[in-house]
């Protein structure tokens, strides 16, 4: 098992097996509804419909970027974009690095439009790899290995830093961003 694919392991069962929930408060003790006893609108009325990007979503709801390049990250990908598609809501894949440097592991993703073949499918390059030397052909690669309809360039850099084996390379990202907004024709977010 290489280094990569360790660390992705390690963060699933950091996550599934260690106290990871925060003390923080969401702020949504601090929100309080008006009870509107007479709304002049019918409930079937209201709609949770949303257009994003140009695709049409059940709801503003999208799965965010979780795991990949593991058999057992395969499984998590695989329930996660069967939920997507049936409730028609985004996903989007955790990074794909470990899928360009060990194409061995695209199955873990491609899985995701596989069994989300019609709803919103995010790729996910992490900005770090901006700096180590990708271009337009490895995030290209990331695009197409799950036909996706937006690329998220995931910024996390005080996780990279914290993480045990983190990416901590930023140095010429924008300019790289530049670049890829110019050469990449699907949307991409940040």
């Amino acid at each position: 098992m290489s280094g990569i694919e360790k660390r992705k392991l390690r963060n699933l069962r950091i996550s599934l097996e260690e106290e990871v929930e925060t003390d923080i408060s969401t702020g949504f003790k601090d929100v309080h509804l008006i009870h509107r006893a007479l709304p002049e609108i019918d409930l079937d009325e209201v709609s949770l419909n949303a257009c994003f990007l140009g695709k049409k979503l059940a709801a503003p709801l999208v799965i965010s970027a979780i795991t990949g390049g593991t058999e057992e990250a395969k499984i998590i990908n695989t329930v996660l974009a069967e939920v997507a598609e049936e409730k028609q809501i985004g996903i989007s894949v955790g990074s794909q690095r470990i899928a360009v440097d060990q194409p061995e592991t695209v199955p873990t993703f491609r899985v995701v439009r596989e069994k989300a073949p019609t709803t919103f499918v995010i790729a996910n390059v992490g900005t770090p790899q901006l700096s180590l030397g990708w271009g337009t052909e490895e995030v290209q690669t990331c695009i197409d290995m799950v036909e996706a309809d937006a690329l998220a360039l995931h910024m996390n850099p005080l996780q990279e830093a914290v993480q045990v084996d983190g990416d901590t390379g930023y140095r010429g990202v924008y300019a790289k961003i530049k670049e890829l907004s110019r050469e990449v024709s699907t949307p991409i977010i940040m």
